[in-house]
């Protein structure tokens, strides 16, 4: 629809919509006496008009146009008219469905202030700008709007001064016939032919900049009548976004329409130039697609596009360079990489994946090692279409590679298109895929494994059965070089053999290689303690010899030739001459040869047995496997150099000493302070041979000290002995020499303790040097560091007692123990207790030996005068008597289930012993071992308590020595004020015994008196009948004294005056 100009226009202020029935209208409001009309200036127009109440003014709304399409703009005029008196101004609102009307700006030849809100309303505070309005005059406000969307009617509303108010009716349409074509132009970057930008590969770029054109398809045939972009109905550019749209396209269902990429897109510098159509829907004649019966928005005409990268490599040897080396030789071989696409490439990278054994080059600078077997370079380009670049890769054959046929492959690892897509990225290779993996099968399709084909660029390696043609392969060949040797025993031959035999060995050369061997030597070291004896060869080349002599200890054969898999064999027979040099190793080996042998390097450093034992090994690893065609993993160079070997012998020549330690006859096992201890060490030679020179030595124990020694007599060799003692700190040691086999001697050993707290005591003694090799024991001066069953057996070999993993026999032990035991006795409660009250004491036995206690006997004593045993509350277990002062327990752990084995060491046992006072304690004096005075003691003792090291069937048991900790004493205080006060008292030694003496003040309470004597623990009643009180029951008292006959008065003695109440209570 043709555009109209509005008229000018003023802005207004925007009120709130009231919608009603989807109608929309503007009120004005005017003062009594104005008139106001609403003028619709559009076709079809609908007025409405306020009626019912006559003002002097009126208001009226026109629009234009009317009906409007959807996005017209639409002009709305407010007519003002004043018919009554003169207005000093003139305020309006109008209001109007912002659903579909919408506002662009407001104007009118005097520009009124207004207010614009959200909702659809606008307001003038005053229309007339301040001039008012008189009678019979009218003023305009023009207001531009748009057509939102499309309704039968929207009403535009005004009000004015006074209620006044006028609407306008809008009826807005949809443009008859006119739709939209619309599509993007993306870059197909997997050739795939189909928009997969969704699925497959999300990140292909949509491509802005191109120009598309809109034909009419007069004959429905496909094309228009003339290509020509002047007759193109419309043309437009793909916006930055990648899309394009084409609208206002008048459709009737009948027309047919073209949509073309313009030529100029492909032109050299064009946003396509080198470009391909790849979708299956564009005609890549025209570059254009139909949309017939146009009578809908279409959407979805979609071109896709391919720009074609094609990198190929091919690999071959490099010009001059053989397809056959040797190892540690270098090899070279050329690269060519060629750009089979349209797109230039840069940034190229190549990776070669170097055969097993090969390294690069030292003299190659232009590639780099990577990881796994690869070595890398890198190629700037740019490389255009159609042309070709190489390079070269020199690698090198390791010393130790396998000879046969090797393929070495290279790729393309990565490179970069020019240009990149919108993301950044380059563009992908037509028909293979770059990356550093060889032979992973590209897509599932084997286009680098089975497929793979040398020097082949012409296939599509994404398609199964074709090669991949940026990774190319080239075959070549390495020639080997290697001897290998080993050493056997002849046949027939024993490795067990007797002095002076003559033994026989066989050593075996196979050219295990693909090149003949040319000539070599053989060298074969004699052990020390045999002779050569002579040789003799199997077949070998002319020219062949070996040379051998009593007095020399090398062999040697000189072989000139031998062919790809021959053998030779050569026998030696070597005499042996010392026995005592037993074990002997005889070692081989190819010393000189005229190759570079691939797995070993011959040399003369072949291994030496140069005395007792297996002596000194070559410079090379060697695995005695005895098998000439072995080939993994003991040809390893790292594991066994394969030209070297050897093979044992031994003669039944036996070194041997052996040493057992036990206590000497009659020695307890059981010790105490001071005690000195014997010991027995026997030595023997067990073996066949004299013994050397060695040294036997006694680690003396903590809290032991050396305290003599002695041995016996034995059979020595001339010159041989025993030396002196050497006592050293806590060493004890003695040097012993060529003691002849099978004798026997004896050393007695005293120790003293000197501190018994120190046990048990762990005494060891052991071989510590000797000039010969011991058979099954390795002498040393580590005490801690050998097997050892303490059997005490000299003449035992068995498997266990004489296997060195078990039982070293040149080493033993002996233990010392010592039985002890410590107790206490605690008072429970708090002094001073009352006469009647309960006392207790706690006794607790600590096993503080090294030995379990069997047997436990217990006395308590205590003073009888001041306590009485409590036998209604006994302790756990009771004791076996109770006799006034003494109870005693005959053992505490006979029957006792809490020890059913007795009292192991560290364990303690409790029991509480309950007594009742008895009389007030506050004159006694202190008595040992107690140390409080005014305090009855009670004493415990443990004695002949005994000890059993092993149990039932064992040792017999021992009694455990006394000492200070096994009794111990704790007291009481009884406070009993008497009821009588005396006057004096006094105990005298006389001539004829003690006499003692009391004067009372009182006797109203009492009857008489009897009379104890008491010594610490210990108290007796003096007087059977009772002495009677001369003023019994009177205030007043009296003196008395009483001779105790033959008495002698002692330090702690005490005499106690028991008083006897009229009650018969004391």
């Amino acid at each position: 629809m043709k555009q109209r100009t509005p008229p000018p226009s003023i802005q207004v202020a925007a009120n709130h919509l009231c919608r009603d029935s989807g109608s929309m209208g503007i009120r004005v409001g005017l003062h009594p006496g104005l008139r106001l009309s609403v003028v619709l200036l559009a076709a079809s127009l609908f007025m409405w008009l306020s009626t019912g109440v006559s003002y002097a003014q009126d208001i009226s709304v026109s629009v234009s146009p009317n009906p409007a399409e959807v996005s017209e703009p639409v002009v709305a005029t407010i007519t003002f008219t004043n018919t009554g008196a003169p207005l000093a101004s003139v305020p309006l609102t109008m209001t109007y469905d912002t659903l579909y009307v919408s506002y662009n700006s407001v104007a009118g030849s005097n520009p009124p202030s207004y207010g614009l809100t959200d909702g659809g309303v606008i307001t003038w505070t005053d229309a007339s700008s301040g001039a008012g309005l008189g009678t019979g005059s009218s003023l305009q406000v023009v207001v531009n709007l748009t057509a939102k969307d499309a309704i039968p009617s929207t009403n535009i509303m005004v009000s004015g001064p006074n209620a006044t108010s006028g609407q306008g009716a809008l009826t807005i349409n949809e443009p008859p016939g006119k739709y939209q074509i619309s599509g993007y132009i993306w870059h197909d970057i997997n050739n795939s032919g189909t928009d997969s930008r969704d699925t497959s590969n999300p990140n292909e770029p949509l491509i802005p900049g191109v120009v598309v054109e809109l034909y009419r398809d007069n004959d429905a045939g496909g094309s228009p009548f003339v290509w020509d972009a002047t007759d193109a109905l419309i043309t437009t550019t793909v916006a930055a976004d990648g899309t394009y749209t084409f609208t206002n396209v008048v459709g009737d269902g009948i027309t047919d329409f073209i949509v073309r990429l313009a030529p100029s897109n492909f032109n050299p510098g064009g946003p396509l130039d080198g470009f391909i159509i790849s979708d299956s829907l564009t005609d890549p004649a025209t570059n254009s697609q139909p949309v017939t019966n146009l009578n809908t928005n279409v959407t979805g005409v979609n071109f896709g596009l391919y720009c074609r990268f094609d990198l190929a490599l091919v690999k071959q040897l490099a010009s001059g360079q053989s397809n056959t080396i040797a190892p540690g030789d270098d090899i070279t071989f050329t690269l060519t990489i060629t750009n089979q696409g349209i797109v230039p490439a840069e940034n190229m990278v190549l990776v070669d994946y170097l055969p097993t054994g090969f390294t690069l080059s030292a003299a190659e600078t232009d590639w780099t090692n990577g990881s796994a077997g690869m070595a890398t370079t890198a190629l700037a380009g740019p490389l255009a279409g159609g042309e070709s670049t190489t390079v070269d890769i020199i690698l090198t054959a390791g010393a130790a590679v396998a000879g046969g046929m090797y393929t070495n492959t290279a790729e393309i690892a990565a490179a970069d298109s020019v240009p990149k897509d919108l993301d950044g990225n380059s563009f992908p290779d037509a028909d293979s895929t770059p990356d550093m993996v060889n032979g992973n099968g590209t897509n599932g399709n084997g286009g680098e494994d089975a497929d793979l084909e040398n020097d082949q660029v012409n296939e599509d390696g994404k398609v199964a059965g074709q090669d991949e043609d940026d990774h190319d392969p080239e075959p070549f060949t390495v020639a080997i070089y290697d001897l290998a040797l080993i050493k056997e025993l002849a046949a027939g031959q024993v490795a067990l053999v007797q002095p002076s035999d003559v033994v026989s060995f066989t050593i075996t050369v196979k050219n295990q290689g693909t090149v003949s061997a040319g000539n070599f030597t053989v060298t074969d070291q004699i052990p020390s303690g045999m002779s050569y004896a002579g040789f003799q060869t199997g077949p070998v080349a002319a020219g062949s010899s070996c040379t051998g002599a009593a007095a020399n200890p090398i062999f040697t054969c000189s072989i000139a030739d031998l062919a790809p898999g021959g053998v030779i064999t050569v026998t030696l027979a070597v005499r042996i001459d010392d026995a005592t040099q037993s074990p002997f190793r005889n070692w081989a080996e190819i010393s000189a040869d005229s190759g570079d042998d691939i797995d070993s390097t011959p040399d003369t450093n072949t291994g030496i047995d140069n005395g007792v034992g297996f002596g000194t090994g070559p410079n090379d690893p060697v695995v005695n496997h005895n098998d000439i065609d072995h080939t993994a993993p003991n040809n390893n160079p790292l594991v066994d150099e394969d030209d070297n070997d050897y093979e044992d012998v031994s003669t039944s020549a036996v070194y041997d000493l052996a040493l057992v330690k036990a206590l000497a006859p009659g020695q307890s096992p059981f010790v105490n302070q001071g005690d000195t201890v014997n010991y027995l060490i026997t030595v023997q030679n067990q073996g066949n041979l004299p013994s050397g020179a060695f040294t036997v030595a006694d680690y003396i124990p903590a809290g032991m000290s050396y305290a003599g020694m002695s041995s016996s007599p034995f059979t020595v060799l001339p010159g041989g002995g025993i030396g002196a003692p050497n006592v050293s700190g806590s060493m004890f040691s003695i040097v012993i020499t060529d003691m002849v086999p099978a004798e026997t001697m004896y050393i007695t050993l005293t120790l003293r303790v000197d501190d018994a707290s120190q046990g048990p005591f762990r005494n060891v003694t052991e071989i510590t040097s000797d000039s010969g090799n011991d058979v099954d024991s390795t002498p040393d001066g580590d005490p801690l560091n050998d097997p050892v069953i303490d059997h005490n057996d000299i003449t035992h070999s068995g498997p266990t007692y004489d296997e060195p993993t078990e039982d070293e026999d040149d080493h033993d032990i002996e233990m010392l123990y010592v039985p002890s035991l410590a107790i206490t006795k605690v008072r429970n409660g708090v002094n001073p207790f009352g006469l009647g009250d309960s006392i207790s004491f706690t006794i607790r036995i600590t096993n503080t030996g090294s030995v379990t206690i069997t047997v436990l006997p217990l006395e308590d004593t205590y003073n009888n005068a001041f306590f009485a045993y409590d036998g209604g509350n006994p302790p756990t277990p009771a004791p076996d008597s109770a006799t006034p002062g003494v109870l005693n327990w005959n053992d505490l752990l006979a029957g006792n289930a809490a020890y059913p084995n007795g009292l192991g060491i560290g364990q303690s046992m409790a029991l509480d012993v309950y007594f009742v006072a008895r009389a007030d304690t506050g004159l006694l004096p202190a008595t040992a071992p107690c140390v409080e005075s005014g305090e009855a003691p009670n004493v415990v003792h443990v004695m002949n308590a005994m000890a059993d090291l092993d149990g039932p069937g064992g040792m017999a048991p021992v009694m455990v020595i006394e000492d200070a900790d096994d009794h111990d004493c704790d007291s009481a205080q009884i406070f009993n004020p008497t009821a009588v006060t005396l006057a004096e008292r006094s105990a005298t030694q006389q001539a004829d015994g003690v006499m003692v003496r009391w004067s009372t003040v009182s006797e109203s309470d009492i009857v008489g008196f009897h009379l104890w004597k008491s010594n610490g623990v210990h108290a007796e009643q003096l007087t059977t009948t009772m002495i009677t009180a001369q003023k019994a029951g009177q205030s007043s008292g009296a003196s008395y004294e009483w001779l105790h006959v033959g008495a002698q008065l002692n330090r702690g003695d005490a005499y106690l005056l028991e008083l006897v109440k009229a009650n018969g209570t004391t």
